[in-house]
């Protein structure tokens, strides 16, 4: 059954093998054919961890709340809080994991625009090639969290 809005869906615990144990991903999306579709072709078969919230608040709520994430994927038009305020928020809040915005807004528009310029890492539209994307950013910062813990250095994790 899908959780209320605002309630976070916690998965299986992950960490595939580009990725470090205990990667976790917070997915924050008010679409519920989204909420439930995107994770079947990124997360799960990455075998990533991953929580899901309905809006922005909600996210913002578990990082203050001390929830680490190593990622957070978010869509820009949701209730409560949007995607740009969330990511404003989030910055403000010294969160330092890669925010990656899924968005349908167009290329160029004045929402996409300061959705970008918000603070976020990457920005990919909500189609099959953006989901793609999606897939190969998040296995690229896997890796780079690996080689990082290997090295002897600490990967930033989002913080509250």
């Amino acid at each position: 059954a899908p959780a209320a809005a605002g309630s976070p869906v916690p998965s299986s615990p992950g960490g595939g093998p580009c990725f470090p144990g205990g990667y976790r991903v917070l997915h924050a999306e008010d679409d519920e054919f989204v909420r439930l579709s995107l994770p079947l072709s990124t997360f799960v078969p990455l075998g990533l961890a991953f929580e899901q919230v309905a809006d922005g608040s909600a996210a913002v709520e578990l990082l203050a709340a001390g929830q680490r994430y190593d990622a957070i994927v978010l869509d820009n038009q949701m209730p409560t809080m949007g995607g740009t305020e969330t990511v404003r928020r989030l910055r403000g809040m010294g969160c330092s994991a890669c925010i990656i915005g899924l968005t349908g807004d167009p290329a160029g528009c004045a929402e996409r625009e300061e959705f970008c310029a918000a603070g976020l890492d990457f920005c990919l539209d909500k189609d099959s090639a953006g989901l793609a994307r999606l897939v190969s950013l998040l296995k690229d910062h896997g890796r780079q969290q690996l080689r990082a813990r290997a090295a002897g250095g600490h990967p930033a994790l989002a913080a509250a």
